[in-house]
């Protein structure tokens, strides 16, 4: 038996992503029989209200959706008191005393991160999360969304206190770009098929590029936009772990310790190149600042950075990231260029696809040559690509850490862009 508990039972990342993935997995007789999901706010609401407010979220079959609604609670309640966790660990202790089992339990941190401090305090001090220390086949996990900290000592802080609450096997750090099927796909495409295997390194490969464009602006982000910046947003987090696939040495075994170790590896060797506008480039697209009404503001919307490596076979090529709000079009993808000017592009959203640009000679009586693509997609070849927020809480629920990162990332990610942060102040911010 399984309890999920949902921390912002109500907040827009419960409505807009957990809930149609928790029905998804339901739909597919993948979560465990009698599962619990409980809904943790401050909203006043009870059970029945807020099946109704799940309900407005899901489409799909009436009845399948009636049966899927009975599985939520609603427990009204304050993150900040302690008052609310005690009433909490006894609420599910009813829960499992109906069925005369300890259900296992996941608690899913849906809650703004500068929250978290005061969550892993009240979190140990009713070690709420030990709630079936008589039953050895429970477990009890807790998943927690990025961005961890916000800076390196930040992130040391959270995670000593957090290493209290919960021991490392328990604790799943979310980037959902991990769990993306286009993303997981790059470690199969580079260690599965020989002819690119021999060629995935300096000796070949010139430089490689990460693109995060979106057309859309900071969508009512503004306060928490302004504090953060775009190189804290996405470039901390999901464009160093793309990074990581792609350079990552072949793992000992394709199972999620094995991978992580390796990302972990390649995160250590990086580094920024010199800081100069040639490598950095900072800037904030036109009409920002009247979205948040402040006219000094110096947070970027759009960065490039560039990182070496200690590896020695990449010694040399240059990887180059790019982010950057209300561009021109949406895309997020990985170009590893070649030395012979060919090209694979690996492209995560809005389609999943992967490309490789290559030379042919053009018709006619002299060698004049021309770039052609070979691709595969997703769509083309009607491949059901899942969302990653429900491959996020199947593997959660296993217990499959492949796409949840370890603290060691973490702390390996914040070094790398503090070092930035401190270094390109006197980069001047464009406008675009």
């Amino acid at each position: 038996m399984l309890s999920i508990i949902i921390f912002g039972g109500t907040g827009d990342l419960a409505r807009k992503k957990l809930f149609r993935s928790l029905y998804n997995l339901y739909s597919k007789n993948i979560l465990p029989p009698n599962v619990k999901i409980i809904g943790f706010a401050r909203r006043d609401l009870n059970t029945e209200s807020y099946r109704q407010f799940v309900s407005d979220e899901l489409i799909g079959d009436f009845e399948l959706r009636s049966e899927f609604l009975q599985t939520f609670y609603y427990f009204q309640g304050d993150l900040g008191t302690e008052s609310s966790y005690h009433d909490l660990k006894t609420f599910l202790s009813e829960l499992d005393d109906q069925y005369g089992v300890c259900a296992s339990k996941l608690f899913y941190l849906s809650i703004r991160p500068e929250l978290y401090d005061g969550v892993f305090d009240l979190l140990k001090k009713t070690q709420l999360l030990n709630t079936c220390t008589s039953d050895s086949t429970a477990w009890s996990r807790l998943l927690i969304e990025k961005p961890f900290g916000t800076n390196f000592e930040h992130a040391k802080f959270l995670d000593t206190k957090l290493s209290t609450v919960a021991s490392e096997d328990q604790i799943f750090r979310i980037d959902h770009y991990l769990a993306k099927e286009a993303l997981e796909n790059i470690l199969v495409f580079r260690f599965k098929n020989e002819i690119f295997r021999n060629a995935w390194n300096a000796s070949f490969v010139s430089r490689i590029k990460i693109h995060m464009y979106e057309t859309r602006g900071i969508d009512g982000r503004g306060e928490f936009y302004d504090e953060v910046g775009a190189l804290r947003d996405v470039g901390q987090n999901h464009a160093l772990q793309m990074l990581a696939l792609i350079l990552m040495n072949e793992p000992e075994n394709f199972d999620g310790v094995h991978i992580r170790k390796n990302r972990e590896d390649v995160l250590k060797t990086l580094t920024p190149a010199v800081c100069n506008e040639q490598n950095f480039e900072r800037a904030q697209y036109v009409g920002y600042e009247d979205i948040i009404t402040k006219s000094s503001s110096q947070t970027e919307t759009f960065f490039k950075i560039t990182l070496n490596t200690s590896m020695s076979q990449w010694n040399n090529v240059p990887f180059i990231i790019e982010s950057g709000k209300k561009m021109a079009h949406d895309d997020t993808s990985i170009h590893v260029e070649f030395i012979d000017g060919s090209k694979i592009v690996f492209e995560i959203s809005p389609i999943p696809r992967i490309t490789f640009s290559f030379h042919v000679k053009e018709s006619g009586y002299d060698y004049k040559t021309a770039s052609r693509d070979l691709a595969f997609s997703y769509q083309e070849n009607n491949m059901l690509v899942l969302d990653a927020y429900e491959k996020i809480l199947y593997q959660a629920i296993a217990g499959d850490v492949t796409s949840f990162v370890t603290t060691h990332e973490v702390l390996e990610q914040w070094r790398i862009i503090d070092t930035i942060l401190q270094q390109w102040t006197d980069l001047p911010l464009r406008k675009y």
